[in-house]
């Protein structure tokens, strides 16, 4: 008798402890695929590791890359803050007058939704929509006028800088 008391309360502890485990951890999955055409295409894909960098004439190279995770906390706290789940799929604004114009493509999960982000990055030698601060280090794109097309630029050139500081 002591022994099914005992047996049951460790089958009632399993089962507690594997529907705890598996709760809501998954709603805090945050992947990305950033994709910018600027003179070739490049990517940083979080779903398959691999980081891809394109040319002017056309030719990429792809490589396996694995973003630590504490630069994947510190996108997803950028993420968060730039309300980036809340932006439209295809963010319009004004077209930049420099060339070659950056478009972007955003693909991400989050909350166990998948949704793409079409954007044209925004100039960010627009004073109406941005300041650079020299007073950190090193200097930050800072917006002064909040548009979606503004913060999600902020948002990809956060990404793309940490690429490029990898050369």
């Amino acid at each position: 008798m002591l022994k099914k008391i005992f047996l049951m309360i460790a089958v009632i502890s399993l089962i507690w402890c594997i529907s705890a485990c598996s709760d809501d951890n998954d709603a805090d999955i945050f992947n990305f695929k950033l994709d910018w055409l600027t003179e070739g295409l490049s990517s940083i894909d979080t779903y398959e590791g691999v980081l891809t960098r394109g040319s002017r004439g056309g030719i990429s190279e792809s490589v396996e890359f694995i973003i630590p995770e504490d630069k994947m906390q510190e996108f997803y706290e950028a993420f968060l803050e730039y309300e980036i789940y809340d932006l439209p799929e295809d963010i319009s604004g004004k077209e930049p007058s420099y060339r070659p114009i950056t478009y972007y493509t955003f693909k991400y999960t989050y909350n166990k939704e998948t949704k793409t982000i079409k954007c044209i990055g925004a100039d960010t030698a627009d004073k109406d929509l941005f300041k650079f601060n020299t007073d950190t280090i090193p200097p930050t794109l800072e917006i002064i006028k909040d548009t979606p097309q503004a913060r999600f630029t902020v948002f990809a050139l956060m990404i793309r800088e940490y690429i490029l500081l990898l050369n």
